[in-house]
């Protein structure tokens, strides 16, 4: 997300406009579950599998939001060696997902 910018102007309305909408865009931009990626169709099963995330950080989170199959997830990144680059998952058994990492 690009960080609010205010946009010089004479006009008094457009001025008050940004007064307004300046705190409300600060509060958005501080937002941590808006700084994510989604990524597609990423099939995990019952062994360890890394996905590359590219936030370049460690995620703060993840949510799954498409699962194809009943099976819980979960994740392993307390022993996860490269968090600034992948998210490391494991299910029950096979399951394709879809999920926001923030």
């Amino acid at each position: 997300m690009e960080p609010w910018k205010r946009v010089s102007s004479d006009d008094s309305v457009i001025e008050e406009l940004q007064d307004n909408a300046e705190p409300i865009m600060k509060r958005v931009e501080g937002a941590f579950l808006l700084d994510g990626v989604l990524i597609k169709k990423q099939t995990i099963g019952t062994a360890a599998v890394a996905i590359n995330h590219g936030l370049q950080r460690p995620p703060q989170g993840f949510i799954v939001v498409r699962k194809r199959a009943n099976q819980p997830i979960w994740d392993l990144q307390d022993i996860n060696k490269n968090t600034s680059q992948t998210l490391l998952l494991i299910a029950g058994g096979d399951v394709e997902i879809d999920l926001w990492v923030f």
